[in-house]
C-alpha cells in the first residue's frame, strides 16, 4: 500500500497526535528547565508535601489538604475530613515519603514510586508499623507511581524483612487500607485529573494556580511520554475493526529502516567526492566514515555523518586524540569553528534536523570536504 493512503487512512489520528506533541513540546515549563531533576522522586514529594502542608508558602491554608482528603475519598478510601481539621504533614520522617497526622492521631501514608523505584524488603509494612506504634488510626495508605499500574511487593511482607513480628492478618488489614494510584494515565481519577485539575477552578492566587499548571504539564509529559490517550484510543478501536493497523506496522518498520537506508545513500553519493579522504566506510550499519585523510600530519583527520530518525550529525574529530587543540586550528583554517559545536575530546559536531535541513546537511558536507581538501592541511 502507498505510504499516502496509509497516512491518509489515519488522518485524524495523526493530526490529533501531532497537535498534541506540538502543543507539548512548546511549553515552557520551569520543570522542565531543571531537566535532571524533574524525574526525580524527591522533586515530586516535595512539591506534593509542600502543597498539602496547611501552614506551607502557598499561604492558602487547609484548601490543598482539605480537596485531597475528598479526592481520597472518591478513589475509595474512607476518611473523615474533620478528623485532619489540624494537620501536620512530615517530609521524610522515618524514610516515609509523606506522613499526614491529624492532632487527633489519624494519619495517611504516602509512598511516592513516580520514578518506578522499587520497593525496599518490607517497606510499606516497616512504615505501617511505626506510624501505628505513635499509636495513630492508618486511614489511607496512598502508592502513588506514573500509571497506577504498580503495586506494592509484598513477597518480602515478612518477619525476616520487617524486622517486627508479622501476621497474614495484618498483612490483609494493610493490603484493604493501600491505594495505588497514577500520577498520570488519563484516567478520571489520577492525581493530575482528580485531584490537581479540580484545584484550578476554585483556588483564588494566581501564583499556586501557575505553580500547579507546570506540576500538571510535568506528569503530563513524564506520564504519557508526550503521546495522546485520546488518539491512542483511536487507534486502538481503528486496528480491532479493520486491518489497517498492519499497514501502520508497516510503515513503522519502513521508518525505523530509514537511518540505515539514508547511511547507504549518503555513502553513494560521497564516494565519488570525498576529496583528500582516501576511504568512506559503512561502520557498524550506523556511521558513515570518512577516513586516511592526505599523506601529511592530519593522516587521523576523520569525518562521520551519524543518520539517525530526527536528525543527522556531521563529527569532525581527530581519531586517537583527546585533545582539541589539532581540530581547532583546522577549523579556524577553514573558517569553520563558529558552524559546529565542541562535544569532547576532539569532536566537534553540527546537527542537521531529519528531513527539513537534508538538503542543507549534503551540501554544508561537501563545502567541508571540498574546504579541508583545499587547505593547508593537505599540502
Amino acid at each position: 500500500m502507498e505510504i499516502e493512503t496509509i497516512i491518509k487512512k489515519h488522518k485524524s489520528v495523526l493530526k490529533s497526535y501531532k497537535d498534541s506533541k506540538i502543543k507539548k513540546d512548546n511549553t515552557f515549563n520551569l520543570f522542565f528547565l531543571i531537566s535532571n531533576q524533574y524525574y526525580k522522586e524527591n522533586l515530586h514529594s516535595d512539591i506534593l508535601a509542600a502543597l498539602l502542608n496547611p501552614n506551607g508558602e502557598h499561604k492558602q491554608g487547609s484548601f490543598f489538604l482539605q480537596a485531597f482528603l475528598e479526592y481520597l475519598n472518591s478513589i475509595g478510601a474512607s476518611i473523615h475530613i474533620n478528623d485532619y481539621v489540624n494537620s501536620i504533614v512530615q517530609r521524610e520522617k522515618g524514610r516515609i515519603d509523606i506522613c499526614i497526622k491529624s492532632e487527633n492521631k489519624h494519619a495517611i501514608i504516602i509512598e511516592n514510586k513516580i520514578n518506578n523505584a522499587v520497593d525496599m524488603n518490607g517497606q510499606i509494612p516497616r512504615y505501617y508499623l511505626k506510624i501505628k506504634g505513635q499509636d495513630c488510626i492508618i486511614d489511607c495508605v496512598l502508592y502513588l507511581t506514573i500509571d497506577g499500574l504498580k503495586m506494592p511487593d509484598t513477597s518480602t511482607w515478612v518477619e525476616k524483612y520487617i524486622g517486627s513480628p508479622w501476621s497474614d492478618k495484618q498483612s490483609k488489614e494493610l493490603n484493604e487500607m493501600i491505594f495505588s494510584i497514577g500520577a498520570y494515565n488519563g484516567e478520571s481519577d489520577d492525581i493530575y485529573n482528580g485531584y490537581l485539575k479540580k484545584l484550578l477552578p476554585n483556588l483564588m492566587d494566581d501564583y499556586c494556580k501557575a505553580v500547579i499548571r507546570q506540576y500538571m504539564e510535568l506528569l503530563n509529559k513524564l506520564g504519557e511520554n508526550n503521546m495522546n490517550n485520546e488518539s491512542l484510543e483511536k487507534l486502538y478501536k481503528d486496528a480491532v475493526s479493520s486491518n489497517n493497523y498492519k499497514d501502520l506496522v508497516l510503515l513503522h518498520d519502513m521508518v525505523e529502516q530509514m537511518p540505515l537506508f539514508r547511511l547507504k545513500k549518503y555513502i553513494s553519493l560521497f564516494k565519488n567526492s570525498k576529496g583528500a579522504f582516501k576511504k568512506i566506510d559503512n561502520w557498524q550499519n550506523w556511521i558513515v566514515f570518512f577516513h586516511q585523510f592526505g599523506n601529511g600530519t592530519y593522516h587521523n583527520l576523520k569525518i562521520h555523518i551519524i543518520p539517525k530518525q530526527k536528525e543527522t550529525d556531521v563529527e569532525v574529530f581527530e581519531q586517537n586524540n583527546t585533545n582539541k587543540e589539532n581540530v581547532e586550528m583546522i577549523l579556524r583554517e577553514i573558517e569553520e569553528i563558529n558552524n559546529l559545536n565542541y562535544v569532547s575530546g576532539s569532536k566537534y559536531t553540527k546537527t542537521f534536523a531529519f528531513p527539513e535541513e537534508e538538503g542543507e546537511m549534503i551540501e554544508y558536507t561537501k563545502q567541508l570536504i571540498e574546504k579541508l581538501t583545499n587547505s593547508t592541511l593537505n599540502q
